[in-house]
């Protein structure tokens, strides 16, 4: 025996797919919204206050009441601190100069999602920002770091390789003291 559907039964299925069509589709566009942003918030950087530079890419902040080594990405400083290594030529000056920029003030930190969120050390790398420079960069265009790529490029390795081809031909900072 073959039952066929009456008019009440069809219009209820009809509504009931409707329904659950019009549930799924606003559950499905507000969790994609609120999946976006946070995406956008995680993207966001966090401001965090200076406690010390150790060195001309590395240094302490304050971040969630708790002190954190940042590793600056993309660039490297010749070295003041290491143990097993001399002091090199323009590490002072490196060390000098992010003191000077940084000591004491807030910055803020950008993580970079196409590198790793700690190196090695189990410093967290990040992009520096003082208001709106970034300092990594800046580092590099006043010839105080090289540029550094670690495994994989970078959101701003091209401007950085820029900055550096720049500070190179003019002999600014370490290009100019140091012989190669």
């Amino acid at each position: 025996m073959i039952v066929k559907p009456n008019t009440y039964t069809k219009k209820l299925s009809f509504c009931l797919i409707l329904f659950f069509g019009i549930s799924y589709s606003w559950f499905y566009y507000t969790s994609t919204n609120a999946h976006a942003i946070d995406i956008k918030q995680a993207k966001t950087a966090f401001e965090s206050q200076v406690i010390r530079v150790v060195d001309g890419d590395t240094i302490i902040v304050a971040l969630n009441q708790k002190p954190e080594t940042i590793r600056f990405i993309g660039i490297n400083t010749p070295e003041t601190v290491a143990p097993n290594r001399p002091v090199q030529c323009y590490g002072p000056e490196a060390s000098a100069r992010t003191k000077e920029l940084l000591t004491n003030k807030i910055v803020r930190l950008e993580q970079d999602h196409s590198q790793d969120n700690h190196d090695q050390y189990k410093r967290l790398l990040r992009y520096v920002f003082l208001e709106e420079d970034n300092i990594n960069r800046l580092l590099v265009r006043e010839g105080y770091a090289k540029e550094y790529t670690y495994k994989i490029p970078y959101q701003y390795q091209k401007e950085f390789r820029a900055e550096q081809k720049t500070a190179k031909k003019n002999k600014v900072g370490l290009w100019g003291a140091c012989t190669p």
